[in-house]
Order: structure tokens, then C-alpha cells, then sequence
């Protein structure tokens, strides 16, 4: 019986989130499919899925799962000719002709990619005065992950709610004169973050630029809204039960984000509305001021969200 084949391919976007996407009919054995699925937000080769569809024989089905897994670890243009090779010349060379097509498609995706900097939002500043030695590495397009040693234990708590909220991975290494007292660590943390903040997100290309969040913990609720507009602008309304958490003061909550705004140039407003517990609100803070990141560091267009076409 003569096997007949119709391919569709999907584009691999790029390495951090791809989904390549293959289908084929076949008569008279029905329509069979297969696709293989690979690294939704897992870097490098991480895991991975092959499917194979139905085949009238079980050679062809193993034969099929085989070229499924070569396309996975990276050669997908011999593996997509090949699939078609036994099923004869005509099938083999539309086969090669799809996979010409589809490189100058994903070769366009990467340049789209390029474009809005998807690859390279990270950055790591260092900052060492002769009060504090700090070093912050942080990752916008990540899954939240964090290792914070400030030697302030609750700076890394609210740190660490930051990071796992904004889905931002976030690296704080910091030694201060904590003999004196918590602000010059908490300040000069502040300025590298926001001097990260600042390097990863470029020339803001595609950006969605703002975001809000309303975060409630407990007897507390929290409302941040950021605007990534360039310009610094701190409106902190939060009132405080307590002078201190455990043995931080908590108004250097207040100098650690008005640094964050400025040196990361932009708005940030806060606004608590009630709350009874110092700790709940503090920490309702962060998490709100995390997810509004993560709002608007995300990736919606190709163009500098402004008319002025710059930020």
C-alpha cells in the first residue's frame, strides 16, 4: 500500500521556550501524528518528550521515535529528511525542502530574539566602599531561584519573596558594618539591585513596562505599582506597628526601596491600607513588588513602550 505524507512544521523559538510541532496523514492507515516537545523554560538540553504516532507496523513507529530523539539533542534537518527517505525520492525532497524553510524561519525568530534582548537580561554588579562589600547577579527571563547571605536575616527573607515572586533569579552576597548598624548594607544592596535592574532590562525593547500587584498576607494588604519609565519616583504610604522586626529596623524597608527606585529608574508607589502586623506587611510588600516586576520586565512587543522611543 502506498504511504502518503503531508508535513506541517512548527518553529523552534528559542532555546529557553521552544515547541517544535510535526504532523503527518497517512492513508490508508488513518491519520497518524507525532511531536516532540522540548524545553519549555529549561535551559540547555533539559528535558525532554518524544511521541511517537500510530504506524501500521512497528518498525516504522520505532523508526519514527529514533529520529524523534536525534531532532531533540540537535540535528533536526537530517533528522526530518530522513523521516520521509522511506517513504521515497518525492517525500524526501519536500522533506529537505521544509527543513531549508523552517531554518530561515527560526533564523528570523533569533533575530526577533536579538532584537528585544530575550538572551542576555541578566546582569551582576559589584560594589565594595570601605562600610560594605556587595555583590548582587540577577536573571529577569528565570524560574525565581535565589542564594541570599546579607548577614541580615530578615533583608534575606524579603529578598528571597522578591526573587521567588518576581520569577527573578536573584544572587545577594553582601558583608557590612553590621557593628554599626543594618543601613549602609541595606542601602548599598539597594543600589546594586538597582544597578542590575538597570543593566538586564537594556534599552527596554518590547517591554511591557508597567505592572501592579495587590497582595494580601493575613491582616495585611499590600498595593505596589511600578512604571519602568526611566525616571526615579519613591511614594512609600505604609504604616508600621512596630519600630522593629525581630532586630531590624523596619524604616530601612523605606531606604532599601526608595535606592531600589532610584538607582533602577523608575516609579515605584506603595500603598499599605491597613494592616496590624509589621512582619505580614513588610512581607505582603515584597511579594506585591516582585510579581509587579515580573508584570513588567515581561516581554509584549518589539518597540520601547513610549511615544518618545526611548526610556
Amino acid at each position: 500500500m502506498e504511504y502518503r505524507k503531508l508535513w506541517l512544521c512548527g518553529v523552534d523559538a528559542n532555546r529557553r521556550n521552544r515547541l517544535a510541532a510535526y504532523a503527518g496523514a497517512f492513508w490508508p492507515a488513518g491519520l497518524g501524528w507525532f511531536a516532540t516537545v522540548s524545553g519549555w523554560r529549561v535551559r540547555g538540553n533539559g528535558g525532554r518528550l518524544a511521541l511517537a504516532g500510530h504506524r501500521r507496523r512497528y518498525y516504522r513507529r520505532l523508526f519514527d521515535s529514533f529520529l524523534c530523539g536525534v531532532e531533540t539533542v540537535g540535528w533536526p534537518i537530517p533528522a526530518r529528511a530522513l523521516l520521509c527517505a522511506y517513504s521515497g525520492a518525492g517525500d524526501f525532497v519536500f522533506a529537505l525542502l521544509a527543513a531549508v524553510v523552517l531554518c530561515r524561519v527560526n533564523q528570523k525568530v533569533s533575530n526577533y530574539n536579538k532584537d528585544i534582548n530575550v538572551e542576555q537580561r541578566t546582569a551582576t554588579i559589584q560594589r565594595k566602599t570601605k562600610e560594605t562589600n556587595v555583590t548582587v547577579d540577577l536573571g529577569l527571563d528565570a524560574e525565581g531561584r535565589y542564594d541570599i547571605d546579607t548577614g541580615i536575616g530578615f533583608l534575606d527573607h524579603m529578598l528571597s519573596h522578591l526573587s521567588k515572586h518576581g520569577k527573578i533569579d536573584l544572587i545577594v552576597k553582601a558583608q557590612g558594618d553590621l557593628n554599626v548598624d543594618a543601613h549602609h548594607t541595606v542601602e548599598d544592596i539597594a543600589i546594586c539591585l538597582g544597578e542590575c535592574l538597570t543593566k538586564a532590562l537594556g534599552d527596554k525593547k518590547g517591554i511591557a513596562r508597567y505592572g501592579h500587584s495587590s497582595v494580601p498576607m493575613e491582616d495585611a494588604l499590600a498595593n505596589v505599582s511600578v512604571d519602568l519609565s526611566g525616571r526615579p519616583s519613591c511614594v512609600y504610604n505604609v504604616e508600621y506597628r512596630t519600630d522593629k522586626i525581630g532586630d531590624f529596623d523596619v524604616e530601612c524597608l523605606q531606604e532599601l526601596l526608595r535606592s531600589f527606585s532610584n538607582t533602577g529608574k523608575f516609579n515605584l508607589h506603595i500603598n499599605v491600607p491597613y494592616g496590624t502586623n509589621s512582619h505580614h506587611i513588610a512581607e505582603a510588600i515584597f511579594k506585591a513588588l516582585g510579581q509587579a516586576l515580573a508584570e513588567a520586565v515581561k516581554i509584549v512587543g518589539t518597540d520601547v513602550p513610549s511615544t518618545k522611543g526611548k526610556l
